[in-house]
């Protein structure tokens, strides 16, 4: 009897190693080899069950449909590549050996290879990519991506031909983390600043942050320009910039440079009450060369007054318009004194309002954003990581920017970041996702 079983076992294990080497025998076709010829984007799925975990109606509204299909949870940890031609059809290889056929109701079938696409009249043929593409969807990460033509998806980016990078699932925190990479047109690489240092001066409850980090910023100051010309953020600031230039003589684009270059951060809270942190020594030079402007064309003086045993500097009319103003237009003109700006150790604080500045001041406001592992604080304090520039927005200022934006609206944070290296331009996205029963207050 035990002599029967032991055969019966040794039997079932050359079965079970007979299946496995027959299936890796057959599975020799490579799905990246049958990507239409006109594929604009492409990707390796290597852990869909990770995306499963996510819960959020802009997923539902993409992959809702995949994540209920049966055959896509009996296969949750193959690999799945997914491909998107010129007219944004959709292309799903799976590699499948000899149970391919057994599939083919699904889609068309060659060799080992299952596609299903949203194409009705596409034959699934070998195709033509190039293998140094291929070679960017090896490695780690839940998922690996080439945008092949860039300017397909992000028309306004100069990018060269490709970006490519990785994704991976942060279950934790229902978010997604995307690493990034594009040729760096400059061929130059850019130096570290000390921005992170002034993290410590900002408002923790901050719902807009950017930060510049970047010592030789000038020299790739052009080509960002001209990556981001077309967009109508950029647009909106070239309006301010015109305007501003007309009526004070002030050119922010030039004047505003040499802080970026010693690094600077730029904030706000509640959606528009902005602030800045800068250098103390270069930012107090180019506020006098400001002032300065302001003063020749206006009755205006730059000075520092006492607001309740603060000390800050705002702007005051003077001569009989002043008089005038104070006497007729008193609440009017507190608006008109803005930004109130103060020193304190090596840096230069800015405020859009006087409330902000007290608040600040008494210190009955947390301040300084520093890395932590709560869920709702994990994205800001991204932010203390050194690279040359940085931008965090949460649910209220991506709603305030992008108010008709059905994605962004489904964004509960967002954190961007972008390093200068000498051949590449590296960076991350990471987008922390509102969940379905979440509200606007639980963000």
């Amino acid at each position: 009897m035990k002599k029967k079983i032991s055969k019966g076992i040794i039997a079932l294990i050359f079965l079970i190693l007979f299946i496995i080497g027959a299936y890796y025998y057959f599975n020799r076709g490579q799905a990246p080899d049958y990507f239409p010829d006109d594929t604009v984007a492409f990707a390796k799925i290597r852990s869909f069950k990770s995306f499963l975990h996510l819960d959020s109606p802009v997923i539902d509204q993409y992959i809702g449909d995949f994540k209920d299909k049966a055959w896509i949870r009996w296969l949750p940890d193959k690999d799945f590549y997914v491909a998107v031609d010129k007219e944004k059809n959709y292309y799903i290889f799976i590699e499948l050996s000899f149970l391919a056929p057994l599939l083919k109701s699904l889609g068309t079938v060659e060799g080992n290879i299952l596609c299903i696409s949203s194409n009705p009249g596409y034959i699934l043929k070998p195709g033509s990519v190039h293998p140094r593409q291929k070679e960017r969807m090896k490695g780690g990460g839940d998922l690996r991506f080439v945008l092949n033509k860039s300017d397909e998806f992000f028309p306004e980016i100069e990018a060269g031909d490709s970006i490519w990078g990785r994704a991976d699932v942060l279950k934790k925190h229902n978010a997604v983390k995307i690493s990034y990479s594009f040729e760096n047109p400059l061929r130059g690489e850019a130096g570290q600043a000390a921005a992170e240092k002034s993290l410590k001066y900002v408002p923790a409850d901050a719902n807009f942050l950017l930060k510049v980090n970047m010592s030789d910023f000038e020299k790739h100051y052009a080509r960002l320009r001209k990556m981001v010309f077309s967009t109508q953020l950029f647009q909106n600031f070239l309006k301010t910039r015109k305007n501003v230039f007309e009526k004070t003589g002030i050119d922010i684009e030039k004047q505003i440079m040499p802080l970026l270059e010693k690094g600077m951060l730029i904030g706000a809270r509640n959606g528009d009450d902005y602030f800045a942190v800068m250098g103390k020594e270069e930012g107090s030079r180019e506020m006098a060369a400001m002032a300065r402007e302001l003063e020749k064309r206006y009755p205006v003086a730059f000075r520092e007054r006492d607001f309740d045993g603060i000390k800050a500097t705002t702007v005051e009319i003077t001569g009989i318009t002043g008089v005038l103003a104070r006497s007729f237009f008193k609440k009017k003109i507190e608006g008109v004194k803005k930004p109130y700006y103060l020193p304190m150790d090596d840096y230069l604080l800015f405020f859009d309002s006087l409330p902000a500045v007290k608040i600040y001041h008494n210190k009955r406001l947390t301040i300084g954003i520093r890395p932590s592992s709560r869920p709702g604080e994990f994205i800001k304090g991204l932010m203390a990581r050194p690279s040359h520039l940085s931008l965090y927005m949460d649910s209220l200022y991506l709603n305030a920017v992008y108010p008709d934006e059905s994605v962004f609206n489904n964004f509960s944070r967002i954190f961007i970041s972008a390093d200068f290296a000498e051949r590449e331009i590296q960076g991350d996205v990471v987008i922390k996702l509102k969940r379905n029963i979440q509200t606007e207050d639980d963000v």
